[in-house]
């Protein structure tokens, strides 16, 4: 018998996926987390490092939602370079699972909206009033903003 080459296991992974009801999956996704979820090595874990599933994937789902309710640092892979250039990945810390949108392949992915913006600066260089014309299509709202006299959070004004 001859070894199997990984693109052949992945297609057989792939029929026996497409073959088994998606309720089934789910049921068995749910089984498997609860039981990983009392073990101590996620009870301990600060970061979580996790896919998004897609499709009929193992759902990674209730893995990210418990972490995120425990405090728990939760990272998932983005895609930061182009597939030609060997689609690199990067892991980037969500907040709740509303941060992701669809991004390469359908694979739900961090937006750049999921970056807490801080700007660190000199409290002269603030300024409260800007003129339209000096704002670019490129300036993204911070979420705070911290000099050495103030904290100002624009966003929760």
């Amino acid at each position: 018998m001859s070894k199997l080459t990984k693109n052949e296991l992945r297609e057989i992974f792939r029929r026996e996926i497409e073959n088994t009801e998606l309720t089934k999956l789910s049921m068995i996704s749910a089984e498997t987390s609860n039981r990983y979820m009392k073990l101590l090595e996620f009870e301990r874990a600060k970061d979580i490092f996790i896919y998004v599933s897609v499709k009929k994937e193992f759902d990674s789902r209730f893995i990210i939602e418990k972490a995120l309710l425990l405090g728990k640092n939760v990272y998932v892979p983005r895609i930061v370079s182009k597939v030609s250039d060997g689609a690199k990945m990067d892991f980037v810390k969500i907040e709740k699972l509303s941060d992701l949108t669809q991004k390469t392949f359908g694979i739900p992915e961090p937006g750049r909206e999921t970056f807490h913006r801080t700007a660190l600066v000199y409290d002269f260089s603030i300024v409260t009033l800007i003129s339209e014309n000096v704002i670019t299509k490129n300036d993204r709202k911070m979420n705070l903003i911290v000099s050495e006299n103030r904290i100002i959070a624009p966003n929760e004004a």
